[in-house]
């Protein structure tokens, strides 16, 4: 892994919070990650290079006239004082090459010093605790490294386990993300070779203390779960005091973000209803 930086940093972000989505369900993580650079003007900062990543090249993907500069592969985006640092991952990672990515992509991380790390995934919502969950879409925690890599622990005589991730608090009304539940969680994640586990397991692994916001949703059009999931993120970030956001107006319920120029075409162009005459 390789970074390459387009301005004068130099690769330490100790000051910075980075949220970075995982290739997953519904391709949530990534289209929040869109919502949040393109509504906050972040600017690319530099580009991230794996070999087992596929590369691409493509229009700018924030601007409305495609005169911006070529998007690729993996892309580091940042505010001007670099406090939020957003990744935005486009290709495809080769097969078999999953644990191998999340690996040096985690210790990328680490190196990085970065001062908080935000994770952003989905799963199936077929996952619930229990059939009344499928439907909608859930919010769920994972913090690492307080997980247990081998097998996880039964529930105890309260009917609770005994370890506990803690949960993060949604700013403005206070709602509770709870922890993803233990009978979700791959008792044996190292055999697990898909995202986000594969990142879970290495962040355990490597000791790397990162929040995961999982999404449970169903696959479609997740572009209404994306834009639950970049308020979700923007709050994160700024409970933990590493980003100002007074002068940005975070969406509510009956807000939505802005989405970018390059989602206009997600399903195709507008056909004309003569072509069917």
């Amino acid at each position: 892994m390789e970074f390459s930086p387009l301005t004068t940093t130099n690769g330490s972000f100790g000051n910075a919070t980075v949220i970075f989505p995982c290739v997953t369900h519904g391709n949530v993580g990534q289209l929040a990650a869109d919502l949040l650079i393109f509504n906050l003007k972040l600017k690319s900062i530099g580009v991230l290079y794996h070999p087992d990543v596929l590369p691409i090249c493509g229009a700018d993907p924030f601007s409305e006239t495609c005169q911006g500069s070529p998007a690729s592969s993996l892309e580091i985006y940042a505010n001007e004082d670099v406090s939020l640092v957003v990744a935005q991952q486009r290709g495809e990672v080769i097969k078999g090459c999953q644990r191998k990515f999340a690996r040096e992509v985690t210790s990328w991380l680490k190196t990085s010093m970065f001062k908080n790390v935000v994770l952003l995934a989905s799963l199936p919502s077929t996952v619930g605790e229990n059939d009344s969950q499928i439907g909608g879409t859930k919010w769920r925690m994972i913090q690492t490294p307080n997980l247990v890599t081998e097998s996880y622990p039964k529930a105890g005589v309260d009917g609770e386990s005994n370890i506990i991730i803690s949960e993060h608090k949604y700013r403005n009304n206070r709602v509770p993300i709870p922890a993803l539940e233990f009978e979700q969680i791959p008792e044996d994640l190292k055999n697990r070779r898909i995202p986000p586990w594969t990142f879970v397991y290495e962040c355990i692994k490597q000791s790397l203390t990162a929040r995961f916001l999982v999404a449970l949703c169903s696959e479609g059009d997740n572009s209404v779960d994306a834009d639950r999931m970049a308020s979700r993120a923007l709050e994160m970030v700024d409970d933990v005091g590493a980003f100002r956001t007074a002068d940005i107006v975070v969406p509510t319920n009956e807000m939505r973000w802005v989405t970018p120029p390059s989602w206009k075409r997600v399903y195709g162009s507008v056909m004309k209803r003569s072509v069917f005459a």
